[in-house]
């Protein structure tokens, strides 16, 4: 596993890899189920890539992008018009917490 100053352990930059991981096995729909700290993760492909995603699953993680680096405030803001699927679409309606 790479230090500190030879990766950088963020949100944004976890779900970089686990796209890239995607993309490089030929995933081109799949099924996440997020849980605690790799919600956020899991949020970011949602996402970016509302088109593979078949179904959103959480057990104990926010509802939140929180972590981000680039953005805060609200989801809509964040993605625009883009609405990924999910089993409850209050979730992706609300304010996020800042």
């Amino acid at each position: 596993m790479p230090t500190v100053d030879r990766f950088e352990y963020t949100f944004d930059r976890l779900a970089e890899v686990i796209d890239r991981f995607t993309e490089k096995v030929g995933l081109k729909k799949y099924t996440l189920y997020v849980q605690d700290y790799g919600a956020p993760v899991g949020y970011r492909l949602t996402v970016k890539h509302p088109e593979r995603v078949q179904a959103l699953g959480f057990k104990t993680a926010t509802p939140t992008m929180k972590g981000s680096t680039t953005t805060s405030g609200s989801r809509s803001r964040l993605i625009g018009r883009r609405r990924p699927r999910c089993a409850s679409s209050s979730l992706f309606d609300a304010e996020l917490p800042s």
